[in-house]
Formats: structure tokens, sequence, C-alpha cells
């Protein structure tokens, strides 16, 4: 079965590894606004009477801690003649939209993949040492380029300052 599935897919033409995110260095200041921040969104959640707002920062605050605790996994990239596999998970080229390219040294090194399914609209892919040109040049065999993007999307922008 899994040679089928790998006759399918094709050949490996480029792979590296990276981690399923990045775990960033967090201070004791960091958690302190955090923890004073929940605790006014609470509390003026709990003036205005608006009870669900209190428990979703409550539960916010509990999951960033919980995933502050988690290691991240290495996961594999493959970008192969049918498509790209991250992971376990294959994403085939007529499912992309387009992708670009964001190498700005040492903030922001990836490759976004920008999907046709709207449930989940893009990948982000760090580069993790690899050429950018080789792998642009990779994908653009397989993917149209979107030549007007010329930063991060503005959402992972967020998280990498708020250390999220």
């Amino acid at each position: 079965m899994e040679d089928k599935d790998q006759i399918e897919k094709g050949n490996t033409l480029l792979s590296w590894h990276f981690p399923e995110f990045e775990k960033p260095e967090r201070t004791m200041t960091w958690y302190i606004v955090l923890f004073v921040g929940a605790a006014i969104l609470v509390l003026w959640a709990m003036i205005e009477k608006n009870f669900l707002f209190a428990v979703i920062i409550v539960m916010s605050v509990i999951i960033i801690l919980l995933l502050n605790r988690k290691e991240p996994v290495e996961l594999n990239i493959n970008i192969m003649e049918a498509g790209i596999q991250i992971g376990k998970k294959f994403y085939m080229y007529k499912e992309m939209k387009n992708f670009f390219v964001i190498y700005e040294p040492p903030q922001v090194s990836m490759v976004f993949i920008i999907l046709k399914n709207r449930a989940k609209p893009r990948i982000s892919i760090p580069l993790n040492g690899q050429n950018p040109v080789k792998v642009r040049d990779l994908l653009l065999n397989f993917v149209e380029e979107d030549l007007d993007k010329d930063d991060e999307p503005g959402s992972d922008y967020l998280i990498r300052a708020l250390k999220l």
C-alpha cells in the first residue's frame, strides 16, 4: 500500500525538517503582563455581566500555559512531483492557489502556501536553512507565485511579536 502511495506522489525533489511551531522565549515580565491583562479583562467582563467573555479569557490563558509546556515535534517536508507532504499530511498542487516566499532573516524565513480550501486557507512553512531561491524555483514548476505579497501575513507577525 505504501509503495502505491509513493508512486502516486512521485519522487521527492527537495526535503528538510522543521519544528512544528516556534517555542518563544518568555520572560517573567511576559507572564506578569499576561496575568494582569487577563485579570483586567475578566474584571471588565464581570462588570459588564458578560460571563461568556470572562470564561473565554480564562480558557485562553489556560491554553497558553498548557501549550507552553508542550515541546514542538520535528516535521519533515517533502516537495514531491505530485504535491507537498508535511509530516503525514499531503497537499496536491491542484489544491494550492499560489505561494509566496518571505525571506528577511533572522526574523522571517518562510514559504506561505495559499490553499483553495477556505477552511484552511494558508500553510506557513519555515525554510529552516534552505535556499529560498531554490525552493521558489522548484515551486514555480507546479504553483503560481503571488508577486504582490512582500511581507508576512499580519496574523503570523502578531503571533511572533506577542510570543504566542
